[in-house]
Formats: C-alpha cells, sequence, structure tokens
C-alpha cells in the first residue's frame, strides 16, 4: 500500500498560497491523502501548504518519508502539495471523473509558488505575490522514517 495520509508542520489546515495565507494558521496538522484536495469543480492544482517546516508521508503500515525544511536566505519556508495525479494530467481533465484512476501519490516540494489571485472574476494576483524569475535555494533534510519527530 502507497502513502496515504501526511502530517506536517506548517500552514493549516486548509490550502495555503501567498495571497491566502492569512486565512491559514501555523500549527502541526494532519490529513489523508484525499483531504489535502479540494474538489474544485475543474480540475486545477490545489492542496499546497505554506511555510513548511517538518513533513512526515505514511501509509497504512509505517512511515514512507519523513524531512525537515529550513529557511532560505530570505527566511521563506518551502511549502508542498500531495496529489494523486501529476500537474499535467490535472491539466488535461476538463471535469473531475475524467481525471484518470490513479494509484500512486505525487509529492512536491515548492521553494516558492505563484499567488492564487482572483482572475476568474476579476484582477490577477498581485504583485507582491507573483512569482518572478529568479533563484531559489531549498534546504531539505531527509530522516529516517523509523524514528520518530
Amino acid at each position: 500500500a502507497g502513502v496515504d495520509r501526511a502530517d506536517w508542520f506548517g500552514t493549516g489546515p486548509a490550502e495555503s498560497y501567498p495571497d491566502t495565507r492569512a486565512a491559514a494558521r501555523v500549527g502541526r496538522f494532519a490529513a489523508g491523502l484525499d483531504e489535502l484536495a479540494v474538489p474544485y469543480s475543474r480540475p486545477q492544482e490545489t492542496g499546497h501548504r505554506s511555510d513548511l517546516r517538518h513533513l512526515e508521508l505514511a501509509g497504512p503500515d509505517a512511515v514512507a518519508l519523513r524531512l525537515r525544511t529550513s529557511p532560505d536566505t530570505a527566511g521563506r519556508l518551502p511549502g508542498f502539495t500531495l496529489s494523486r495525479h501529476t500537474p499535467q494530467q490535472v491539466d488535461r481533465a476538463p471535469h473531475p471523473h475524467e481525471l484518470p484512476a490513479s494509484d500512486r501519490t505525487y509529492l512536491f516540494v515548492d521553494a516558492a509558488v505563484h499567488g492564487v489571485g482572483s482572475r476568474a472574476c476579476g484582477p490577477d494576483v498581485l504583485p507582491e505575490h507573483a512569482l518572478w524569475p529568479g533563484a531559489h535555494q531549498l534546504t531539505l533534510v531527509f530522516e529516517d522514517p523509523a524514528e520518530g519527530l
């Protein structure tokens, strides 16, 4: 059996992006794989959690992966998304029922992400929440999954 839950210390419990982070709080959270995504009417990338400090991924039988992060030189922490689908699969599916069946789990750890904005019914993301080209550095420390956090 694969990974089916995440335990993390960062923002939560709901998804958060640069321009929605004020609606999240920092703490320790746990959720099942399918609880991490938001079931929007049109499939889109979803479920990002910001300001990640610790992450533990587990299946029904054991912890599969454990990692810690450190802030970059500007004090920013990475975020993560855990999904059953790749961004390409999500992009190709016009409706949720058209997403392919999946028994895989994909982990994305991002140094930075673009804000959400409201361009579906209003303006794009504010410039301070936009992702601009530039160098970013991630520090990830993978730990022995057999040891507790």
